[in-house]
């Protein structure tokens, strides 16, 4: 039976012009699929690659790289992008978030973020009486007098004065970490070489002005134990010179008399010498014309 299927099968032959034709159509079905997968894979790379790029972009965008603290009570802090604009608004305490509710400050350039914050109802209730307003700017070395130029002109701008420092990027870091401001971090780094018992926490309930009277004060205790210290041989030494200054100055009024004496006896030896001779005039080879009466004497004297 199986014999007889396959002699049957041997017996069916295919039209040549078909062979042929079927053959052209799958080579050209296999190049239209060859040139169509190129293309796809080209497609599929460039989105890739536009995607990489947009992330990187909005990330550098979002990237902070400079931080500017504004302490007075409320402490707030503005983080800047490449291009100065804020990236965010942190406060760090109940009444810098009260000053920042509210406020549209992302992606304002700084300065406009300043005068935004400081002409605010909410902050202005902070700025009566002129108050210690500290700005502190952390960024590179080429970024900082930019910064800080931008800062004292917007806070002029506003009507008030300020104090403004600069600080790394690594001291904004270990703030962040602490919970402070990167002004109030920095004062606490300040206040903690008078104060070894001073704790972030304390600060954390201190303003800005508290903190920096406490440091004013350690600093004119230590300006006048410096002075009690000083030993007594220099205090000896000092009163000595100031005995000494009226002696120097009679020594000097002594040798200014002295030289007075001396120009007075040069000005008497001057009007004792005798006046010069006059001098005889020599002879020059011109004929001069003789007297009348010179030529008789001369003419008598002749004939004798």
């Amino acid at each position: 039976m199986t014999n007889k299927i396959q002699q049957a099968f041997d017996n069916i032959q295919a039209d040549p012009r078909l062979v042929e034709a079927t053959k052209r159509a799958l080579a050209a079905k296999r190049t239209k699929k060859s040139h169509k997968k190129p293309g796809l894979i080209l497609a599929l790379a460039c989105m890739t690659l536009s995607f990489i790029a947009g992330m990187q972009a909005y990330a550098w965008i979002l990237t902070p790289v400079s931080y500017v603290s504004i302490d007075v009570n409320p402490s707030m802090e503005l983080a800047l992008n490449r291009l100065d604009r804020v990236v965010s608004a942190s406060p760090y305490n109940d009444e810098g978030a009260e000053i920042l509710n509210g406020l549209q400050l992302r992606w304002k350039k700084y300065t406009d973020a300043i005068k935004t914050i400081m002409e605010s109802n909410t902050m202005s209730t902070y700025l009566v009486d002129d108050p210690e307003l500290l700005f502190t700017v952390a960024s590179d070395k080429d970024r900082e007098i930019p910064l800080e130029t931008g800062v004292t002109d917007a806070s002029r701008e506003t009507g008030h004065s300020c104090h403004s420092v600069f600080a790394d990027m690594d001291t904004a870091a270990l703030a962040h970490d602490s919970g402070l401001s990167l002004g109030k971090y920095n004062a606490y780094l300040l206040l903690l070489q008078y104060d070894a018992d001073i704790t972030i926490d304390q600060c954390k309930d201190m303003s800005i002005s508290e903190i920096r009277a406490l440091i004013q004060k350690f600093q004119q205790e230590e300006s006048l134990s410096q002075e009690e210290d000083l030993p007594e041989e220099d205090l000896f030494e000092e009163d000595l010179f100031q005995e000494d200054l009226p002696q120097e100055d009679l020594l000097q009024e002594d040798l200014f008399e002295e030289d007075l004496f001396q120009e007075d006896l040069f000005q008497e030896d001057l009007s004792q010498e005798e006046p010069p001779q006059q001098e005889t005039p020599s002879y020059t080879g011109e004929v001069y014309n003789v007297p009348a009466h010179d030529q008789n004497e001369h003419h008598h004297g002749g004939h004798h």
